[in-house]
Order: C-alpha cells, then structure tokens, then sequence
C-alpha cells in the first residue's frame, strides 16, 4: 500500500469505532490482519471486540515456554468463553536461550531498543513463515 493510500486510511478511521476501524483494516488488508495478544488487559479488551464481532482477524499468541502460569488460565479462559481459537506460534526454545544470555540485560535506551528489535525479529519471522516457527530466532 502507497503512503497516500495509507494517509487515506489514517484519515477514514480517525475517531470512529473501533470495531469498525478494524473491519476496514480487514477490508484494505484482505487475509493479511493478525492481532497478536499476550493476554494483558488492554489485549483482552481488544480481543473481546474481535470474537464478539465476528471480525475476520486472526488472533495468535507467541509462547516461549516462560509465560506466568496466569497467563495460561487467561489463554485458557479465553478459549472457554468465546470459543474462538486463538493459534499459538513457538519460537525456537534453543534461540530464545540464545537471545536472553548473548544480551546485556542492562537496562539502557540503546540496549531496549536492541532487544525490541530483536522481539521484533522473532515476531516477524514467526509471521512471514508460521510453518517455520521453530527456525524464528
């Protein structure tokens, strides 16, 4: 999509409803909308609005096997109430390793921005290649 054509869109869901908003992103990126939830509140919230409404969004989850067991019971009971199947995506657990003992987990402005693209990375492979999950790193 162009830059006006993204401009366009920009202007058209400006303050309008959100499930509407969505269902035009739907409508401009036909098969190609994934909502990716960790289960937050603000995720959860936004979830709601896509199963309640029908709307033609996959929502996927990306377990690294580190998660807080109530992150489960929120997946868990997520599924229950909606019914809706939400896919979990499972990056390669030797790369995951790799990425949390390689980094110097000091915290710093330049240090957060690497380890966000990095998070980024993996995001992006296991979205460009879901059959190939295991080899996102």
């Amino acid at each position: 999509m162009y830059r006006m054509e993204l401009t366009n869109l920009k202007t058209e869901i400006s303050g309008t409803d959100i499930a509407l908003n969505l269902n035009r992103l739907v409508d401009h990126f036909q098969g190609k909308v994934v909502f990716t939830t960790s289960f937050g509140v603000e995720d959860q919230v936004i979830t709601d609005i896509i199963f309640k409404n029908n709307i033609e969004i996959e929502v996927v989850a990306i377990d690294t096997g580190r998660m807080f067991e109530e992150t489960y019971k929120v997946h868990s009971n997520t599924l229950k109430v909606y019914n809706k199947p939400i896919r979990v995506l499972f990056p390669d657990r030797e790369e995951v390793e790799k990425l949390m003992t390689e980094r110097d987990h000091t915290v710093s402005t330049s240090r957060l921005r690497t380890a966000r693209s990095a998070a980024i990375s993996v995001r992006w492979c296991l979205w460009a290649e879901p059959s190939r999950a295991s080899a996102c790193g």
